[in-house]
């Protein structure tokens, strides 16, 4: 899920201001300046209102460095005042593997922008209405049976886009909408929290079983009832900690050579980023006693 609403931006961005070029260059005006755009003095912006929401406190705790910095700067222009040190932070690498801090950039940019061009402005609304929302309400619900309230999501959020705009990013949203599918529409009816959508996920379930071709001796074996919820395996509805292990293991593969030795790097680099999950500063470095 994190991956398509990444396809989002990504699209709308292609649209709006152009195609790439290499590994982290771009064509168009706004991407061109979103190499240097943290170097930019904060301005007077329009506030922008989006549709952030609450972030549970845990989970914005559990944020990355890039993840803190998009969920940060979305309440800056929200609110319209930026304070010093957001603005002398890093957005982030920009890449076009991480949509995440090309989408912090772009915010970055906005706010330095005393007239921002309305191909900012578009890509500004778009990340504070869509993207950024989705990605909080993802990482705060990440088990599979989210997935399909996730999507209705998508489709909701960007439909204040223009015909044109909405020309770009549906089709997107379609070729993703893997959990639009009904079993997963029924998985997340019969793990909702309120008690009329179990009831009318588990009368799909049943009316989809009367239509058998044949009957087996199966389907004459009666499963007790029980009154508890039903358990499911909490497979996530994103890749993000896939992309990271690979990322990892990459980065072990470029440094030492050997099986042994890679496994000793990695073990080094995430028991260092459990013990430090932040170190912008001398003050962060903790030394274990």
């Amino acid at each position: 899920m994190l991956h398509a609403n990444e396809l989002l931006l990504r699209h709308l961005f292609h649209h709006v201001d152009g195609d790439t070029s290499g590994p982290r260059e771009f064509t168009g005006p706004i991407g061109k300046q979103l190499k240097k755009c943290d170097k930019l003095p904060v301005v007077q912006f329009k506030p922008s209102e989006g549709n952030l929401g609450k972030v549970p406190e845990n989970i914005v705790k559990d944020f990355s460095t890039d993840q803190n910095y998009l969920f940060e700067v979305c309440q800056v222009i929200t609110s319209g005042h930026c304070n010093t040190p957001l603005s002398n932070r890093n957005p982030g690498k920009l890449a076009h593997s991480r949509w995440a801090t090309t989408a912090n950039r772009i915010l970055r940019l906005y706010i330095s922008s005393e007239n921002p061009s309305l191909s900012l402005m578009k890509l500004t609304e778009f990340i504070m209405n869509v993207y950024a929302p989705i990605w909080f309400s993802i990482k705060s619900q990440p088990t599979c049976n989210y997935g399909a309230k996730h999507l209705l999501k998508f489709i909701r959020l960007s439909r204040y886009l223009e015909k044109g705009l909405r020309d770009i990013v549906d089709p997107v949203i379609q070729r993703n909408g893997f959990f639009g599918h009904h079993e997963n529409i029924i998985l997340s009816m019969i793990s909702d929290e309120r008690k009329h959508r179990q009831k009318l996920g588990l009368r799909r379930i049943l009316k989809a079983k009367s239509v058998l071709p044949r009957k087996t001796k199966n389907d004459f074996i009666n499963n007790p009832k029980s009154s508890h919820r039903i358990n499911f395996e909490k497979y996530p509805c994103h890749t993000q900690c896939a992309e990271r292990c690979v990322k990892l293991v990459t980065e072990a593969s470029a440094a030492v050579c050997g099986p042994d030795s890679r496994d000793g790097f990695i073990r080094v680099r995430a028991d260092s980023r459990k013990n430090m999950p932040c170190f912008n500063t001398k003050s962060e470095f903790v030394i274990k006693k």
